[in-house]
C-alpha cells in the first residue's frame, strides 16, 4: 500500500496532524490510526485467502464426485417427482381402460356368440356356399382385429418440454360417412370471370337451411349468394368494386350469415376489417385486423383469425369496442404448442373447443375452452403428401362425431382426421390437380350440407363442387333380427316399417335409427304389384306415428313402390299425392319429414303401347310440383335398379339341339285333341342352353316377352335381310316341358351351334337364376363400345 505524506485532517480521528493518503480508498489518516487500518486489511486478506482455500477444497470434492453437484440433486428430485406423477397418471390411464376394455369385450363377445349362432344354423340346416364361408371367415376376422386392437380406444400424447403427457381417448363408434367421388358442380364452373355464373377464387361458403350457398368470391371483391338449384348467383354486397369504402370490399376471404340478426358478416382481409351487412347498409365491427378466417359459436360469441398477429380471438355479439379476447396463439410466431403461424380458417364446436388451420405450421390445431396451449390434431409433420401430412392446410369442419375434415390445399385433397390418430384417410379429390369431376385444385372452403353432403369452395377452378354422401336405406319393411344387427354393424341409418310389430321390434333392437313409413300405393297396372304384401293406408300411418312418439323413434320421411314394371303413369301421381298428405298429418305428431322415396319399378328400354321412362319421369316433375312445391329441405331419392339393369344386357345362348319339320312329329292320341292343335303353328322346334330356370326367369315370373334374333356360328353375323323366316319355339335345356323361352317366334332356318341374342336380360336375370337339373349358370363378358 503505498502512502502519501501531507500535514491534514485523519478521516477516523479528525485530528489536523501528518496524514497519509490510502491509495485504496483515497482517504488520508494518522500514522496510529493508519496501522489499524492496514490491519484490517490484512484480516479481510485472510478471510479471503481462507474462502479460496475452501473453494478449491469444493472444487476438487467437485471433480472427484460431480453426482453431488446441487443440479444433479434438482434432477434427482424431480426425476422422483415425475416418476410419482407419471404412475399416478399411468395408474388413472390404466382403470379408464380398463372399464372401457369391459364394455368392448362384452360388445365382442356378443358378436362372437351371433357369429357362432349363424354357424350352427349353417351347420344344422346343411346351407352354405363360398359366400357365406368368405362373410363368417371375414367377420371373425374383423372381431379379432377389434378384439387386439379396439377402434374406439386410442392413447394421445400431448407433447410436453421433457415429459410426454398421455390420455386416452374413448371414440365414439363411427358413421364412415361417404361420399361420391364425382362432384356436382352447384356454383361457378364457367371458368375465371365476373360474370353473375362466374367466381374468381372462391374462398370460403355458408349454407343456410334453404341450401342457398353464400360465397366468399375473393378476387371478384364481393359476395355471392347462390339459391339452391339455380345456374347463376346475385351479387349481395352491391357489386361496387374493390375498394375501402363502406360499400365497397377487398379481398374478402370468409363469410358467415347471422341468421338470427339477417346479417352477413364479412373478412375483409384486404381493408384489414370485419363487416357486417344488414339490409343493405354496412357497419364495420372490427377495424384494423388481419382478419382470415370467422366462425360463431351456439352463443353468438364471434371468433376471427389474426394471421397478422398470429392468434384468434373473440368478441361477444354486439359489443366489439374492445380488443376481444385471445383463445389461441398470441404468443408470437412460431411451432410451440401455445403458438400459431399465419391461421386461416377456424372451426368452433359445441363445447367452444377451438380447430385452427394453422398453415405455415402443417397443421390443424385444437384449443379447448380457456386453454393456454393446443394440440395437433391433424398434421404437424412437415409439408408433404403423405396421409399423415398437411400441405397448406385451409378450410376446417368438424361433425358430430369429432371427425376432422381438412380442405389440404397444397394437395388437392379433403382429408379426414380422428382426434388422437397419426394420419388421415382422403374422403375426395386427391386424383390430381386438373378439373375433372374426381378431381380438386387447390380446396379452400369446406362446409356440410343439411343432407350431409360435402361441399368445397375449390380455389382454382372457380367453382363450388358437392359431393354427395352415399346414403345407404334398409328399405325392406319386414326385417330379421340378424340383418338388424348387420345394418347397425355396417352404420346404416335408415329403414322402413310398415306395422307397429315392426316398430316395436326397432324399438328393441335399432333404437337410434331413422325410420321411413312405406304406404300402400295404387299398383294393380304393374307387371309385379306389392300393396297386397306392403304398406300402410293412412290410418295406419296414423297409428305409427302415436306409437314412435310414444317409443321415441324417429320417423323422418315416406316411402312407397308403385310396383315392378309400373307401366301406369297414374300411379305416381296418386302415390305423391298420398304421400304429401301423409307429410302433412306427421306435423301433428311433431314429425318432420325431410326424405322421400318414391321407389322404382321404371322401365330400363321403351316397349310400344307401353309409357316410356320419359313420359314417368314427366309425370313425376308435374306431381312433385303440384304436392311438393316448396321441397328445397326435403331429400328425394329413388331406387332405379331395373331402369338402370335391363338394357345393360343381352344373352348369347347357344343352339345345343333341334327338331326339324316339327308338324311330323305331332301325334294325336283323339279326335278332340287333333282339333285344337294348328298344325301349321310350328314348323321348326330349338333348344338352346339357358332356360327359364335361369337368366330368363322373368318370363315365368313377369310374362315378359323377349326380343330375340339370331348369330350365324360363321363369322357370328346377324341374319341376312329378306332370309325366309318359320314359325319357331323355342326351349330351355332342363327336363321340364314348360321350359319355354318362346312359344312362337320367327326365325330363319337354323343349325346346331348357331347362336340366339337375347335382348334386354339385365334385370332380374342372375339374381334369379338356379342351378336346376344340374346346369351352371351363365358367364359374363363385358364390351366396351367408343
Amino acid at each position: 500500500m503505498a502512502m502519501a505524506n501531507n500535514k491534514r485532517k485523519c478521516f477516523t480521528c479528525h485530528r489536523e496532524n501528518n496524514t497519509y493518503t490510502c491509495e485504496g480508498c483515497s482517504k488520508r489518516f494518522c500514522l496510529v490510526l493508519l496501522n489499524e487500518h492496514e490491519q484490517k486489511f490484512n484480516e479481510e486478506l485472510s478471510h479471503i485467502i481462507n474462502d479460496y482455500n475452501g473453494f478449491k477444497e469444493r472444487i476438487n470434492e467437485q471433480k472427484q464426485n460431480p453426482h453431488n453437484h446441487s443440479l444433479i440433486k434438482q434432477i434427482d428430485q424431480w426425476e422422483i417427482k415425475s416418476i410419482e406423477i407419471i404412475q399416478q397418471k399411468a395408474q388413472d390411464c390404466r382403470q379408464v381402460v380398463l372399464g372401457s376394455l369391459q364394455t368392448c369385450i362384452n360388445d365382442i363377445e356378443k358378436k362372437f356368440n351371433d357369429l357362432t349362432e349363424q354357424i350352427k344354423h349353417l351347420q344344422k340346416e346343411n346351407d352354405f356356399n363360398e359366400i357365406n364361408l368368405n362373410h363368417l371367415t371375414n367377420h371373425l376376422i374383423e372381431i379379432t382385429q377389434e378384439l387386439n386392437n379396439p377402434s374406439n380406444i386410442s392413447i394421445q400424447q400431448d407433447s410436453q418440454s421433457v415429459i410426454d403427457d398421455i390420455s386416452i381417448i374413448l371414440l365414439k363408434k363411427p358413421k364412415f360417412n361417404k361420399w361420391k367421388q364425382n362432384a356436382i358442380t352447384v356454383a361457378g364452373g364457367n371458368g375465371e370471370g365476373q360474370q353473375l355464373n362466374q367466381l374468381n377464387h372462391p374462398f370460403e361458403i355458408f349454407i343456410n337451411e334453404k341450401k342457398n350457398i353464400f360465397i366468399a368470391d375473393c378476387w371478384n371483391h364481393r359476395i355471392v349468394k347462390w339459391e339452391y338449384s339455380e345456374n347463376k348467383g346475385q351479387i349481395i354486397t352491391d357489386g361496387n368494386g374493390k375498394g375501402n369504402s363502406k360499400d365497397q370490399l377487398n379481398q374478402p376471404t370468409d363469410v358467415i350469415v347471422d341468421q338470427q340478426n339477417h346479417s352477413i358478416i364479412i373478412a375483409d382481409h384486404g381493408n384489414r376489417r370485419v363487416i357486417q351487412w344488414m339490409n343493405q347498409t354496412q357497419e364495420i365491427l372490427i377495424p384494423n385486423i388481419d382478419c382470415y378466417g370467422l366462425a360463431m359459436d351456439k352463443n353468438g360469441f364471434l371468433y376471427v383469425s389474426d394471421c397478422g398477429k398470429n392468434e384468434v380471438r373473440r368478441w361477444k355479439m354486439g359489443d366489439y369496442n374492445n380488443e376481444g379476447i385471445v383463445v389461441a396463439g398470441g404468443n408470437g410466431q412460431g411451432n410451440q404448442l401455445n403458438q400459431l403461424n399465419d391461421p386461416r380458417f377456424i372451426f368452433v364446436d359445441e363445447d367452444q373447443s377451438i380447430y385452427v388451420t394453422d398453415q405455415d405450421n402443417q397443421r390443424v390445431m385444437k384449443w379447448r375452452k380457456d386453454a393456454k396451449e393446443g394440440i395437433v390434431v391433424a398434421g404437424g409433420n412437415g409439408e408433404g403428401g403423405n396421409l399423415n401430412q398437411l400441405y397448406y392446410p385451409h378450410g376446417v369442419i368438424v361433425n358430430d362425431l369429432d371427425r376432422i375434415y381438412v380442405a389440404d390445399f397444397g394437395n388437392n385433397r379433403v382429408i379426414r382426421w380422428c382426434e388422437g390418430k397419426e394420419e388421415g384417410e382422403i374422403v375426395v379429390g386427391g386424383n390430381g390437380e386438373e378439373n375433372q369431376s374426381n378431381q380438386l385444385n387447390g380446396p379452400c372452403g369446406l362446409s356440410f350440407g343439411g343432407e350431409g353432403n360435402l361441399y368445397v369452395a375449390d380455389y382454382s377452378t372457380h367453382q363450388i363442387q358437392k359431393f354427395e354422401m352415399i346414403l345407404i336405406i334398409y328399405a325392406h319393411p319386414c326385417k330379421p333380427i340378424s340383418h338388424i344387427k348387420y345394418f347397425q354393424e355396417k352404420n346404416v341409418q335408415l329403414t322402413v316399417v310398415d306395422n307397429e310389430d315392426e316398430l316395436i321390434k326397432l324399438e328393441k333392437h335399432w333404437p337410434n335409427v331413422q325410420i321411413l313409413i312405406r304406404l300402400k300405393t295404387k299398383d294393380s297396372k304393374s307387371l309385379i304389384s306389392f300393396s297386397d304384401k306392403f304398406g300402410a293406408n293412412e290410418h295406419i300411418a296414423t297409428r305409427l306415428f302415436e306409437l314412435a312418439k310414444k317409443l321415441n323413434l324417429n320417423i323422418v320421411g315416406c316411402a312407397f313402390h308403385v310396383g315392378t314394371g309400373c307401366y301406369d303413369d297414374n300411379a305416381f301421381q296418386h302415390a305423391l299425392q298420398f304421400a304429401q298428405h301423409i307429410f302433412q298429418i306427421a306435423k301433428k305428431y311433431q314429425f318432420h319429414l325431410t326424405i322421400l322415396d318414391i321407389g322404382g319399378g321404371f322401365p330400363g328400354f321403351d316397349e310400344d303401347h307401353r309409357p316410356s321412362f320419359s313420359q314417368l319421369a314427366q309425370t313425376i316433375r308435374q306431381s312433385l310440383d303440384e304436392f311438393f312445391p316448396q321441397r328445397e329441405n326435403i331429400q328425394i331419392i329413388a331406387e332405379p335398379g331395373r331402369y338402370f339393369a335391363a338394357a345393360s344386357m343381352d344373352l348369347v345362348a347357344s343352339i345345343i339341339a333341334c327338331r326339324s319339320n316339327n308338324k311330323d312329329y305331332l301325334n294325336f292320341s283323339s279326335k278332340e285333341e287333333k282339333e285344337n292343335v294348328d298344325k301349321d303353328l310350328i314348323d321348326y322346334v330349338y333348344y338352346i342352353n339357358e332356360s327359364t330356370y335361369g337368366s330368363l326367369s322373368n318370363i315365368l315370373y313377369e310374362n315378359t316377352t323377349y326380343s330375340i334374333t339370331c348369330l350365324r356360328k360363321e363369322h357370328s353375323q346377324l341374319i341376312k335381310h329378306g332370309e325366309t323366316k318359320y314359325k319357331s319355339i323355342v326351349y330351355g335345356p332342363t327336363c321340364d316341358s314348360s321350359d319355354i323361352v318362346s312359344l312362337a317366334v320367327d326365325l330363319p332356318l337354323l343349325n346346331i351351334g348357331d347362336h340366339l341374342l337375347i335382348y334386354h336380360v339385365g334385370a332380374y336375370s342372375n339374381s334369379f337364376s338356379t342351378k336346376f337339373n344340374g346346369f351352371q349358370t351363365i358367364k359374363y363378358f363385358y364390351i366396351w363400345k367408343d
